[in-house]
């Protein structure tokens, strides 16, 4: 993700630097794809943080939750966790 958000910051450098010297370029123009690209990169950077994130603690709680049968899984699911019925 820091790989992405420094591209992003080199990439409208270059864009801006671009702009004067050559003049107004296209939606597609390399320094425009340069920052799409690095935009992607950054986004799955995050995504995957997220991913992992999220995924690591509640792997044992989705797990036992869908590990029992029945109409038994909400009963499950608030054991797991933690949730008490008052």
């Amino acid at each position: 993700m820091l790989v992405g958000a420094l591209g992003v910051a080199l990439s409208l450098l270059w864009d801006l630097s671009w702009e004067p010297s050559v003049g107004i370029d296209r939606v597609w123009g390399l320094p425009h794809v340069a920052t799409y690209l690095a935009i992607a990169l950054a986004g799955c950077g995050a995504l995957a943080l997220i991913v992992r994130g999220t995924c690591e603690g509640r792997w044992r709680l989705w797990r036992r939750c869908f590990s029992t049968t029945g109409g038994r899984r909400a009963m499950g699911w608030r054991r797991a966790s933690g949730i008490r019925r008052s």
